[in-house]
């Protein structure tokens, strides 16, 4: 079937579930022209695949027409690999991770109330990277502000204008503020992230001031907390809504990390991502011109059935491995060891210390919201509150 045969967008299928609309099009129209993306969406996975891991043929590019090459030097993917490996991270994982989550569940736990996104998911991750990266808690506020910018960003159309000019605007400060950081600590050394990436070297040459603003503020800082977030909200919706789910968890906490890796396949975080062809090439039949953005659909790929047994069906028992949410190849998700351990810790405490957790029936309820970035929201639970003295 041509590309010409899907009229429709994905913008138009949202807020809710889009699982059959790219179930339609896998079927049918695998390669499809998004008129409001301007753009083809891939939806298969062999092709999602292919076009993730094939950097030769498919480049890093946001939005049409933009330049978007900071990831592409393998100088730079190796710098993020090594930051970020689970070897040089895990010395800090327990203390720092386990520490925010306190802080955050403290905070709402004598209230028996809590929005999941506002008052947890959105915070945890951020914070984190903020704490990992040098940044104080009196910048968490900018840090947020700069992540709500670049997440409406990335939901919007390519010709969102107003929205552009925000996340610029938010993007000039928090790279303003990254900037005085990075001079502190060159002058201060501290035992943190920032230090080593400032000792680091590209080809035999030291960081620029430049370069590190880019990777911290541009790529750590949103990649290393929107997924987190987006996963958080969507696994606690999954785990309250899926009979019986919650009360397996509660019986049998081993299950934790088998229910997050589900729920990473189930609801990526990240439902669809950027390329563009690099030369004339064709996917599934259909032949697409050399510059010309797409669009991989995670979340298609992830419920192919030609791939996944009963892909609709939330199955703790399902192998692990094949998903991928956190893309493949050259540009795999360099954090996807801290963003696992987040998720799981995260989950780990939400249910042992918020017990009888529950969704707000009297509460506005949950929607699937976003298009690029996508997170089920907003999510009031409600459960037992400690006891007074």
């Amino acid at each position: 079937m041509t590309t010409q045969d899907a009229t429709n967008s994905l913008y138009l299928q949202t807020p809710g579930e889009t699982f059959d609309y790219l179930d339609d099009l896998r079927r049918n129209c695998p390669v499809s022209w998004d008129p409001i993306l301007r753009g083809y969406l891939v939806t298969k996975f062999d092709d999602v695949y292919n076009v993730m891991f094939d950097n030769a043929r498919f480049r890093l590019q946001a939005r049409p027409e933009e330049q978007y090459q900071e990831h592409q030097p393998k100088g730079r993917v190796r710098t993020f690999n090594h930051l970020l490996s689970l070897k040089n991270i895990q010395p800090r994982l327990q203390s720092v991770v386990q520490a925010e989550i306190d802080l955050l569940i403290d905070a709402k736990a004598p209230t028996g109330h809590m929005e999941v996104y506002d008052d947890f998911a959105e915070k945890l991750p951020a914070h984190i990277i903020g704490l990992f990266f040098g940044l104080d808690r009196a910048d968490f506020p900018l840090l947020l502000s700069y992540r709500r910018a670049r997440h409406a960003l990335f939901n919007s159309p390519p010709d969102a204008e107003d929205i552009a000019r925000t996340a610029r605007e938010e993007q000039r400060k928090m790279e303003s503020r990254m900037a005085e950081v990075i001079a502190d600590h060159r002058a201060n050394p501290v035992d943190d992230l920032l230090t080593q990436l400032i000792e680091m070297t590209e080809d035999g040459a030291p960081l620029t001031d430049e370069q590190i603003v880019t990777i911290v503020a541009r790529d750590l800082l949103m990649a290393g907390s929107e997924t987190v977030t987006n996963s958080i909200c969507n696994a606690v919706y999954r785990m309250l809504t899926i009979p019986g789910l919650y009360d397996k968890l509660v019986a049998d906490p081993s299950l934790v990390p088998a229910f997050v890796e589900e729920a990473l396949r189930f609801d990526p975080p990240v439902q669809i991502f950027w390329r563009a062809t690099e030369e004339d090439v064709e996917i599934s039949g259909c032949p697409i011109a050399k510059d010309t953005q797409l669009y991989t659909s995670i979340a298609s790929a992830n419920r192919d059935p030609e791939v996944f047994s009963e892909p609709k069906v939330f199955d703790l028992t399902r192998p692990k491995g094949k998903h991928i949410t956190f893309s493949v190849g050259l540009h795999k998700c360099p954090g996807h060891f801290l963003a696992r351990y987040e998720l799981e810790m995260s989950i780990a405490s939400l249910l042992s210390r918020l017990p009888n957790l529950r969704i707000d029936p009297d509460a506005e309820q949950p929607q699937y919201v976003g298009v690029a970035l996508r997170n089920w929201g907003p999510i009031h639970l409600l459960f037992d509150a400690p006891k007074g003295d």
